[in-house]
């Protein structure tokens, strides 16, 4: 017996949606142009977040609530083709939590089937922003990666890259990804090394910044930074550098944000002769020395 789905009234239809889970949703939608239409039309699926990442295996993860569940679905597009169209799915009833996991093999390549769903998922759950982006830089065709999130993805909260491969990585697409994508609330770059020409524009307002590699961030880089938690590694920074950064922050001439700053000492020591000699300051505790908080 057949039930006449569309031809159900607004509030109702609604409903039978909202007991569908997300692959359900994109599987409804991808039936005519008709059930396309009316799928974008639900406005609860908005409520969903979308999580991207990028390593040996690709995937887009849609984070939410379902049947009073927290909830993930994740989309693998594997290299795996004995994988293709499996499924797994973990049930915590004492959580109150499920994960579904779904498999799809391409011949096409996983590129290509990644930046399908990337446009399905976008275009139904009417996603511009994205709650994460986790990503390995010199794993594929990164030009292609890039030119998909700069159609899809206008904001992301946490942007994490990496590389498999230290020096494999291209500045230039690193920089197109944060020249273009808003990001919201963290940005990590654990990527060694770029260029001291690296030009990027770094995000404002952020609750971190981790940089890895900091061999790029000048002095005037270091001032235009705006976060309240900065984590720098291997940077080139001098000793005058660190004694007018240190100043300016504490006369609040900049950084009126930050909070908690950490960077690599060879020396404590030495670091007090030759940055803080003209700075109040105090020694807490020799074994957490290396941070200073503000």
């Amino acid at each position: 017996m057949e039930f006449p789905l569309l031809r159900l009234s607004f509030v109702p239809l609604q409903e039978v949606f909202k007991a569908m889970h997300p692959f359900e949703i994109i599987n409804f939608s991808m039936i005519s142009k008709r059930t396309k239409g009316l799928t974008k039309q639900m406005s609860f699926l908005s409520r969903y977040s979308i999580q991207l990442g990028i390593d040996k295996e690709l995937d887009i993860v849609i984070d939410g609530n379902w049947k009073k569940k927290k909830t993930g679905f994740f989309y693998i597009i594997t290299s795996d083709e004995t994988a293709n169209g499996k499924m797994e799915e973990n049930d915590w009833l004492q959580e109150k939590s499920y994960e579904r996991f779904s498999f799809k093999y391409s011949e096409n390549g996983q590129i290509e089937e990644w930046k399908l769903w990337m446009g399905r998922v976008a275009e139904i759950f009417n996603m511009e922003s994205m709650k994460t982006l986790t990503m390995y830089t010199d794993m594929y065709d990164m030009e292609s990666i890039v030119d998909c999130l700069k159609t899809h993805v206008k904001s992301i909260e946490m942007c994490s890259m990496s590389e498999k491969e230290a020096g494999k990585t291209n500045g230039e697409q690193v920089a197109e990804i944060m020249n273009n994508i808003l990001i919201k609330k963290e940005l990590n770059l654990f990527l060694s090394p770029l260029n001291n020409d690296f030009d990027a524009r770094i995000p404002k307002n952020l609750k971190m910044i981790s940089i890895k590699d900091a061999k790029w961030v000048g002095y005037e880089k270091l001032l235009d930074i705006d976060c309240r938690k900065l984590v720098l590694d291997e940077s080139l920074l001098t000793n005058e550098d660190w004694n007018s950064f240190i100043k300016k922050w504490i006369a609040m001439e900049t950084h009126l944000n930050l909070q908690f700053l950490e960077f690599y000492l060879s020396s404590i020591e030495e670091f007090r002769r030759l940055v803080l000699h003209d700075i109040p300051h105090e020694v807490i505790d020799e074994e957490v020395s290396r941070r200073l908080i503000g």
